[in-house]
């Protein structure tokens, strides 16, 4: 697919891409880190065998201490219920490093991100806590959840797993809208499942652009050359931004009337979209 220039600077608040790197190969996450994702995982979960799970641990302890580069850095730690989770927590405050992002995974409880959180306070760095909403209980437990965090992200495989199903667009479509309403409610980021079919662009293309259509802000990504289509799906044309910065100076004037812009009529629901998206794609002050 061909790029229309989709960078935008700042990096967005709510991202639209995380590129997902096992932390066991030292070599792909410093390649990863330069890859221009929005943010650059370092995973220590599922992508690593447990017999790796301890050097996995020290790339990841490695590459914290490396210079920052342009994406921020999340890590996913192990399921918090497992010895490895809590070795991964450990390990973060031994040595005083903490990544941007904390991910966690098959979180079945809002008390899980208390724990965590009281956790890492002991930090200097503020680190952002993200879940990977994957369970049927987390599905259940989602506004309790997303008031207590930065970012959710969908995770089909074990979600589909727990169902006992196939990952399809129509058996996912009732919980990636509660993701999306719930990340819209408490104005966090909302981040699709990885495409993991690598040799079918098409799909990765048609993903993104229905989920965006549902809400989301952004979507996961495996593989440095899925990034592309991510991020042109979930960026602004500058066209875009433009508009949005045109429909806020007209209702400065507008004395709280609907008023009209391109022969399209603009009233407060337009307006907070435009706000909204200036908010995260620019470091211009819209309150």
């Amino acid at each position: 697919m061909q790029t229309r220039g989709y960078s935008v600077a700042p990096i967005p608040r709510l991202p639209r891409s995380i590129l997902y790197t096992p932390a066991f190969n030292l070599e792909r996450l410093q390649g990863a880190r330069e890859a221009g994702a929005d943010v650059c995982l370092i995973d220590l979960e599922d992508s690593v065998p447990p017999a790796r799970k301890a050097l996995a641990r020290e790339h990841c302890l490695q590459l914290l201490k490396a210079p920052a580069s342009a994406s921020r850095v999340a890590v996913r730690i192990n399921e918090l219920r497992s010895p490895q989770g809590l070795l991964d927590l450990e390990a973060f405050i031994r040595h005083g490093l903490a990544p941007d992002i904390v991910m966690l995974t098959m979180v079945r409880d809002a008390c899980e991100l208390e724990i965590v959180r009281a956790q890492l306070s002991e930090l200097q760095h503020p680190v952002q806590l993200y879940v990977t909403v994957e369970t049927l209980e987390a599905i259940d437990a989602i506004d309790p959840i997303a008031s207590q965090c930065s970012g959710l992200v969908f995770g089909s495989a074990d979600f589909a797993a727990e169902l006992g199903v196939e990952i399809g667009w129509e058996n996912m479509l009732y919980a990636r809208q509660r993701i999306a309403n719930a990340a819209a409610r408490y104005d966090i980021a909302a981040i699709d499942t990885a495409c993991y079919h690598l040799d079918d662009p098409q799909l990765l293309l048609q993903e993104s652009r229905a989920v965006k259509a549902l809400g989301f802000h952004g979507k996961a990504i495996v593989h440095p050359r899925q990034l592309a289509t991510v991020m042109e799906v979930f960026s602004p044309s500058p066209g875009e931004l433009e508009r949005a910065r045109e429909i806020l100076r007209r209702a400065e004037h507008s004395q709280g009337e609907i008023f009209t812009l391109d022969g399209d009529m603009i009233g407060p629901p337009f307006i907070k979209k435009a706000r909204k998206l200036l908010n995260n794609f620019t470091q211009e002050p819209h309150p």
